[in-house]
């Protein structure tokens, strides 16, 4: 399995409609929450429909940055190994480099119906001694991916 590198991976689009179908569960939970407690009647309409817009404006904000969010975390495969960068906040990302020859078992995981049905998955890097072990998650075509780590780390190894 030979892919030209420098290659980037980013994160399987499947992520992205989770998120948004948790910010839009959110906001319907919020709506019929809020919806029923307008029939108190010690509930100000005015003061319960600002808190409701409120609510909600940060809801949305809260999933459109967590989506962002998303999509900046990737992998890089080139001549001297893998590179991964997770972001986990809008301001916060963990770089990790792993050399070809300090690979020493490579694995994938689907796990749920979707990642059956959708071509993605999760992909596990075991790394010799002390070195961080890497997982990358909704990795796309992960197969295709574990291959091409596989043939790059036996390429590597004396």
């Amino acid at each position: 399995m030979n892919q030209s590198l420098p290659v980037t991976v980013y994160k399987h689009w499947a992520g992205l409609v989770g998120l948004f179908l948790a910010g839009f569960a959110s906001i319907a939970l919020v709506v019929y929450a809020l919806a029923t407690s307008f029939q108190v009647p010690w509930a100000d309409p005015g003061v319960m429909f600002a808190i409701s817009v409120l609510i909600i404006a940060l809801i949305v904000a809260v999933t459109i940055i967590s989506m962002y969010v998303y999509t900046l975390s990737y992998f890089t495969l080139d001549q001297d190994g893998i590179t991964v960068v997770k972001w986990s906040t809008l301001f916060h990302s963990q770089k990790t480099t792993t050399e070809w020859s300090d690979i020493e078992d490579v694995s994938t995981v689907k796990s749920g119906i979707f990642a059956q049905l959708l071509p993605f998955g999760t992909i596990n890097v075991q790394t010799a001694g002390t070195l961080q072990n890497i997982r990358m998650t909704f990795t796309p075509d992960s197969d295709y991916w574990l291959e091409v780590i596989d043939y790059n780390q036996k390429q590597a190894t004396p």
